[in-house]
């Protein structure tokens, strides 16, 4: 594979277990080897892709979010109103930062 203008290949030998160390963080990372390398380079840590869960926690707290909104359109006037609107403001911004989370 021929490399661009101006790059130079380098070699790097590791001894297996620092190779597996490297390769489990890169594959967190959902970048590639070269890449994760590069981060560590420019001093730029490399963020964790998150797990799985957090969409599922996400679908969840939008199932709530959902939910809330219709009990608070079913009866505006219970004594409770205040209590479910708040309740879905934090369910609300819950549901933003992890997908913030999920975006880094």
């Amino acid at each position: 594979m021929a490399l661009k203008e101006g790059y130079k290949e380098i070699k790097v030998r590791l001894p297996m277990q620092e190779l597996e160390v490297l390769n489990a963080k890169v594959a967190h990372s959902r970048m590639t080897r070269e890449k994760y390398i590069r981060c560590l380079i420019a001093e730029k840590p490399p963020i964790e892709y998150p797990p799985v869960d957090y969409r599922l926690i996400i679908r969840r707290v939008e199932e709530l979010q959902d939910t809330l909104e219709c009990l608070l359109q079913e009866d505006p006037e219970k004594r409770e109103r205040a209590q479910m609107s708040l309740a879905l403001e934090n369910v609300s911004h819950t549901a933003d930062m992890l997908r913030r989370v999920m975006l880094l």
